[in-house]
C-alpha cells in the first residue's frame, strides 16, 4: 500500500511540473513575452511605457478579409495626449519588404495601407481604405478587404511593431517599442 502513495506522489508531481510548464512563464501569447519594451536614448521618455507592451499578435483570414489584430498588455487609450501610438506590420514577399499597414493612435485612432512597389496607398483619413480599424479595451483590430486592393498579397510574412511616442512636438524624445512576434516573422498562408 505504502508504494501505491509513493506512486501516485510521483505522478502528482509529474502532472504538476507539466502544468506549470505550460501554462506558467512569461510567454501570454504567440511569440511575445509581457515587459519586454524597450526605450530608446533621448529627452522625455514616455510617461508609461507599458502602452507599447504587446501581449499577443495575430494576422488572420476571416472569409473575404485578412484581419491584423494585437493585444496589449493593458488597455488602449481613447488618445495619447501630445503623443502617439504607432502599430505597424512590416509585410514581406520572399524575403523583400513589400507592404506596409498600419493603425496609428494620436487624438484620433487612423488606419493605413501602403505598398512599397506599386504606389498604392490608402488611409481611414480619407477614406480609401477598404476595411476599418479599433481599439477596445486591450485589443486593436484592423481589418482589411484584399480583394479591393490592387495587387495586396494572398500570403505573407509579416512583423509588428509598436511605438510610443510621449512628446511628438520633440524630435529628440525618447520612443518605446515592442516587437511581435519574438522569434521572428510570423506568416499567413
Amino acid at each position: 500500500m505504502k508504494s501505491l502513495w509513493v506512486a501516485i506522489g510521483i505522478v502528482g508531481a509529474i502532472v504538476f511540473v507539466v502544468v506549470v510548464l505550460n501554462v506558467g512563464g512569461p510567454e501570454t501569447g504567440p511569440g511575445d513575452e509581457r515587459d519586454d519594451v524597450s526605450v530608446a536614448e533621448g529627452d522625455n521618455p514616455p510617461a508609461d511605457e507599458a502602452l507599447a507592451d504587446i501581449e499577443q499578435a495575430v494576422v488572420r483570414r476571416d472569409g473575404d478579409q485578412i484581419v491584423f489584430e494585437v493585444i496589449m498588455s493593458g488597455d488602449i487609450p481613447a488618445k495619447v495626449p501630445d503623443g502617439s501610438l504607432e502599430f505597424r506590420w512590416d509585410l514581406s514577399e520572399g524575403g523583400e519588404e513589400t507592404w506596409l499597414v498600419t493603425a496609428n493612435l494620436s487624438r484620433q485612432l487612423t488606419g493605413a495601407v501602403i505598398s512599397h512597389d506599386t504606389g498604392y496607398g490608402s488611409s481611414t483619413i480619407d477614406e480609401t481604405m477598404p476595411g476599418r480599424v479599433k481599439a477596445e479595451g486591450n485589443t486593436l483590430t484592423l481589418t482589411l478587404r484584399p480583394d479591393d486592393i490592387r495587387a495586396f498579397p494572398s500570403s505573407f510574412d509579416w512583423l509588428l511593431t509598436t511605438t510610443l511616442d510621449g512628446d511628438l512636438t520633440d524630435p529628440g524624445s525618447a520612443v518605446a517599442t515592442d516587437t511581435a512576434p519574438d522569434p521572428g516573422p510570423g506568416t499567413l498562408e
